[in-house]
């Protein structure tokens, strides 16, 4: 599969609504008002995968604050001032995708723009056992605060916060 990586656009998404119910059974689907949200906060962060035809996987990050991951599907997402790293809302490749490259290729050019920020530290919340997945990243599960342990109780049993510095090495 020959996989393009580019920059999201409002145009994609329809089809990363539909993506999005195919990768996370478990949890309720976030609006399409609030990746929008997500989107239109920081444009340069966020990435999809196609095959030219179809959507095959995306990557939605953002500035935010590492003592408090945002919350799930919020109609508006203002960076806070006091934002220090960049947070990795959503992951998502289609199974027919999955075992291409295409995670690494999206997280790559990610971590290719981290540099272009002031922030030293990129976290998110890990669910439906991928922590191993991104612990191949150089994510390591933090032990939360109450608040967050609070937020990680809604995302299902296996919720793990991780964290990993960034701009030092990103390649991944």
């Amino acid at each position: 599969m020959n996989l393009i990586i580019r920059p999201m656009t409002e145009s994609d998404l329809p089809a990363m609504l539909i993506l999005q119910l195919t990768c996370f059974p478990e949890l309720p689907p976030e609006s399409e008002t609030s990746l929008k949200a997500k989107l239109l906060a920081s444009p340069k962060t966020c990435f999809v995968a196609t095959d030219q035809e179809r959507l095959m996987g995306y990557l939605i990050t953002h500035p935010w604050t590492s003592d408090l991951p945002p919350p799930l599907d919020a109609p508006t997402c203002d960076i806070p001032e006091n934002a220090d790293c960049l947070y990795i809302h959503d992951l998502s490749v289609h199974p027919e995708a999955r075992g291409t490259g295409a995670s690494k290729a999206l997280l790559q050019r990610f971590f290719d723009c981290t540099n272009q920020y002031p922030y030293a530290l990129s976290a998110l919340i890990a669910v439906q056992n991928s922590s191993g997945f991104w612990k191949k990243y150089g994510y390591e599960i933090q032990t939360p605060s109450p608040s967050i342990q609070t937020k990680l109780n809604s995302y299902g049993e296996d919720a793990h916060y991780m964290m990993r510095t960034i701009n030092e090495d990103t390649a991944v």
